[in-house]
């Protein structure tokens, strides 16, 4: 194997020892242009000889691709970046809320936690604390949050809960 190597490395520099003694030898002119291209082609025929003496019907493929631990799904850290999602979703729709006009409200953010997917089982509002800051009179509180959580979150209404 070593050896092979050496003496393929070895026409290497022999081939282009060579071609730069030719080129030093042969004068200006268009046989010139020629001579060089002729050996750029010896050079490149004798790098990719290695290659082609490859017998590719003996490499097993499956083997280096397709192995048990080549594709491994890490489940803490999916887990991790679920939680720092499902946080920075609480704080923007606790955000959302105080913007229009409902603050102290505590989010809670349940997900499915049997797939890889961020999805929302359940959204509970603790309004125990709220504050309305809004200046209409008659409002329906829950009605407003309600709508507020799905037009943020693109939830079913019925995942919304409230916890007083």
């Amino acid at each position: 194997m070593i050896s092979g190597i050496t003496s393929w490395i070895l026409s290497i520099v022999g081939v282009v020892i060579i071609g730069v003694l030719v080129d030093i030898i042969l004068p200006e002119g268009e046989m010139q242009k020629y001579i060089k291209a002729v050996f750029s082609v010896i050079v490149i025929v004798i790098m990719i000889t290695p290659i082609l003496q490859i017998d590719f019907n003996k490499i097993d493929f499956d083997k280096f691709l397709f192995n048990e631990t080549s594709i491994e799904l890490n489940q803490n850290y999916i887990n991790n970046y679920n939680d720092k999602y499902k946080e920075n979703v609480e704080e923007i729709l606790k955000n959302s809320l105080k913007s229009n006009g409902f603050s102290n409200v505590d989010v809670e953010i349940y997900l499915n936690k049997s797939n890889t997917n961020f999805e929302i089982n359940k959204v509970v509002l603790n309004i125990k604390n709220l504050v309305i800051n809004i200046n209409s009179v008659h409002i329906d509180k829950y009605k407003e949050m309600k709508t507020i959580v799905v037009a943020c979150l693109n939830i079913d209404e019925n995942k919304v809960v409230f916890n007083e």
